[in-house]
């Protein structure tokens, strides 16, 4: 699988004052797809994404990644020049809101959105948010 190392621009000619690069970490919980039976594994997370002008350091972007529940889940994105740096966004998961439940809307919801939708009661919309996961099987016997 290939990923973006960094990206040049700013010139119509081939030396590009303002440059992109990208910094990858190795993922443990990544899976393998496979398309025309060649597999594919996203098994690099991005880390950091640092942008440049004339050779200069202008703006890094840090991101941070926690492991839970065997998904590497984007916790916080911290932006800095030089040395200053703006407070960072922080990511939570696993809250719903007061009109949610285990992330499926409630019943009240229903007429609303299948109004809209026009969807009928035997095929009632869930929202669901979620990432699958690679996990062992065992056999038993």
């Amino acid at each position: 699988m290939y990923f973006i190392s960094k990206i040049k621009y700013g010139s119509k000619t081939t030396t590009h004052p303002a440059e992109i690069r990208f910094e990858y970490v190795a993922r443990t919980d990544y899976t393998t797809a496979y398309i025309s039976n060649t597999g594919i594994s996203l098994n690099q997370l991005l880390k950091k994404v640092t942008s440049y002008n004339n050779g200069q350091e202008i703006r890094t972007y840090t991101l941070t990644h926690t492991l839970e529940s065997e998904v590497n889940r984007l916790t916080r994105l911290d932006c800095s020049s030089g040395t200053s740096s703006l407070n960072p966004l922080v990511f939570g998961y696993d809250y719903y809101p007061s009109y949610m439940s285990n992330g499926q809307f409630d019943e009240e919801l229903y007429g609303f959105l299948s109004q809209y939708f026009n969807n009928t009661p035997a095929n009632k919309m869930q929202y669901i948010r979620g990432k699958f996961r690679k996990k062992t099987v065992s056999a038993t016997v």
